[in-house]
């Protein structure tokens, strides 16, 4: 392995650990929104349902198709040519 290809990967090391945080905050961040109440001391969210609504999110893929964002594609070109230098 050339230290180019080091680099690389340990790079891609650390920015997996980053992605894995922000999966972790969220969690955190939903959790914490999932067991809200309000001031009356009821909860915000009666059911699971209304919290994160399953089928509801299943219909809006199935309509806009599963299509990588622009963001996502150029992202995964970017670590491709990291990867592979441009090839």
């Amino acid at each position: 392995m050339t230290m180019r290809e080091y680099n690389i990967l340990s790079e891609a090391y650390a920015l997996k650990h980053v992605d894995r945080e922000r999966d972790l905050h969220e969690l955190a961040y939903l959790t914490f929104a999932a067991t809200a109440t309000k001031k009356s001391g009821r909860p915000v969210y009666k059911t699971f349902k209304k919290f994160f609504d399953y089928e509801k999110e299943l219909d809006r893929v199935k309509r806009k198709g599963f299509d990588a964002s622009q963001k996502e594609k150029n992202r995964i070109s970017t670590i491709g040519n990291l990867l592979y230098g441009g090839e």
